[in-house]
């Protein structure tokens, strides 16, 4: 059975910020953190007697999700969290999507030489449970039994697990908390490698155990907290200490060393003898003035003179106490889109056109609708049978809607993309472009319902005397999905029409003028056409968003987000 044990930390006072955010910052600003963990206690060379604690070095932390929006937040290994997921898990209303984590450590490199298997005491892998996520559930840990590397570790194909968890329905626990893993036996395994009957070091996957587990924990690249994955071991003793080694020749001599300050003052030696008086010396000077008698009486004051030059100013006397704030200046303007992660604008297009890649953005979250079918050859309340054309029909079949696809897309900074958007009625497709003609992205335009098969001025024509000619239209085929899309659904067919009302329809001879191309005895025969009904349009296609749905005759939609 593996041991586990929470740690709680004291909340800290600094607001803790989205994990989509701190990621941003740490790519805008260019800082890496160092792939290595700190040593928990002095290395150990021998150990003679007790034991001695190590860590192993992290190498790589990532996490692959079926949900691509999650995946993008793991930024190819460089995301600041570690995400664990059920596959019915949900943020909210929103799905979070199966979601596994991977950790590798690299453990000869970080301890004492000559270290085995039977030395390891104790292993326990360390996980710190995010403070702004509410997680749930119980996880499994596996070995990971083949080898993977956190930039090129991607959802189509994971690294193999072991059939059997190394610590099993490990219950999350409270954010802001440390879960701790007994792991000893995995890395015992490791050490002896498998060539010794051992494992391969490839490190550890953490699954969901349930479908609504939902755990996030730290990865090495968060700065915010530094509680990146930890993997302690504890060394049993080696050994007694071996005999010291011969005494190695001596070193060069070494440059002298500063002077060092004087010694006290030693004791005063004995008066010597008196020596032969001296010759008289010059004469002294002129001793210090007598005391001064008192004051007189004041005299008359005397004539004010002119007024001195002034004098230079005087040292600046102490600093005042601070003023109040004075108000706000005007905000200043929208610097330049940021390098890193994270969403920083969006733009739609309604109408093709062309797009430039902002200056260090790398990927775009592209969404896409193809047109509506439309009613090409519908022509709708006619003034008179000569306002309209021979062939125009009175009803259609409804359109079916356009295809929806979506994904993330490599692009290059400051390129210039063209978007294409698909017009209904003609069944074309939207598209982004790229500079040297690869299509990027695309999305199958709907095609239009079965049109009315007796128009205006054809014969039979469709009366109040012919209504048994009403037949059914057929709506048009939803576009197709765009199975290379990351995420793609097909439209939906138009609902079907009908060519004929079966109401009445009183004849109005004042539409017979001169060019109808109806027979002269239009107002005699009353062949004035009985109007049909349109079916309606399919369905707009259900996206990760929903921009506001057009009619049946709308046309394609793009929405593309960096």
């Amino acid at each position: 059975m593996s041991a586990f044990v929470r740690q709680k930390l004291p909340t800290t006072p600094i607001a803790l910020l989205d994990a989509i955010g701190v990621a941003a910052r740490l790519l805008a600003q260019g800082r890496q953190r160092p792939l290595c963990f700190v040593l928990v206690a002095s290395t150990l060379l021998l150990f003679p007697s007790g034991a001695g604690a190590q860590t192993g070095t992290v190498t790589d932390d990532a996490f692959v999700s079926s949900n691509a929006v999650t995946q993008a937040l793991n930024l190819n290994g460089q995301g600041t969290s570690l995400i664990v997921a059920g596959s019915s898990a949900a943020v909210g209303s929103v799905k979070v999507g199966t979601s596994t984590a991977y950790i590798k450590f690299q453990l000869q490199s970080s301890l004492p030489p000559a270290v085995a298997a039977a030395n390891i005491a104790k292993a326990t892998l360390k996980l710190y449970i995010s403070p702004t996520i509410s997680s749930s559930g119980d996880i499994n840990f596996y070995p990971v039994t083949s080898a993977w590397t956190e930039s090129t570790l991607n959802p189509s194909s994971p690294p193999a697990l072991a059939t059997t968890p190394v610590a099993a329905n490990v219950a999350v626990g409270l954010s802001n908390s440390f879960l701790v893993v007994d792991v000893t036996q995995l890395v015992q395994q490791w050490m002896e490698g498998s060539a010794n009957g051992g494992l391969e070091n490839d490190g550890i996957a953490i699954e969901a155990a349930t479908s609504t587990t939902y755990a996030v924990f730290d990865s090495k690249e968060d700065i915010l907290t530094s509680h990146e994955p930890r993997l302690e071991i504890v060394l049993v003793s080696s050994g007694p200490q071996g005999p010291a080694g011969p005494q190695g020749p001596p070193g060069a001599i070494g440059p002298s060393g500063q002077q060092g300050s004087p010694g006290p003052q030693g004791v005063a030696g004995p008066q010597g003898a008196v020596g032969p008086s001296g010759a008289v010396g010059p004469a002294g000077p002129t001793g210090p003035a007598g005391l001064a008698g008192p004051p007189g009486s004041p005299g008359p004051q005397g004539v004010a003179g002119p007024q001195g030059a002034i004098g230079p100013a005087g040292a600046a006397g102490p600093a005042g106490a601070t003023g109040p704030a004075g108000p706000a200046g005007p905000p200043g303007p929208i610097g330049p889109p940021g390098s890193g992660g994270g969403l920083h604008g969006m733009q739609e297009f309604t109408a093709s056109g062309t797009f430039t890649v902002p200056t260090s953005v790398t990927s775009l979250l592209i969404h896409m609708w193809g047109a509506d079918g439309g009613y090409p050859n519908y022509s709708p309340n006619c003034a008179t049978h000569a306002a309209c054309s021979a062939t125009a029909a009175d009803a259609e079949g409804g359109p079916g809607s356009g295809a929806y696809s979506a994904g993330v897309y490599t692009v290059t900074p400051q390129a210039q993309y063209t978007v294409t958007i698909g017009q209904a009625g003609t069944g074309a497709r939207t598209q982004l472009v790229a500079p040297d003609g690869t299509v990027l992205l695309y999305a199958n335009g709907g095609q239009p319902g079965a049109a009315d098969p007796y128009p205006l001025g054809s014969s039979p024509q469709c009366n109040s005397t012919q209504s048994a000619l009403a037949v059914l239209l057929p709506g048009g085929v939803g576009g197709v999905a765009n199975t290379s899309a990351s995420v793609s659904r097909p439209g939906s067919p138009g609902a079907a029409g009908q060519s004929c009302s079966t109401s009445t329809y009183a004849c109005n001879c004042g539409d017979c003028v001169a060019g109808d191309p109806l027979s002269g005895t239009c107002c005699g025969t009353c062949f004035n056409t009985v109007a049909g009904i349109n079916g309606a349009a399919g369905t707009p296609s259900a996206g990760l968003i929903n921009p506001a749905a057009g009619s049946g005759t709308s046309q394609g939609y793009v929405l593309i987000i960096w």
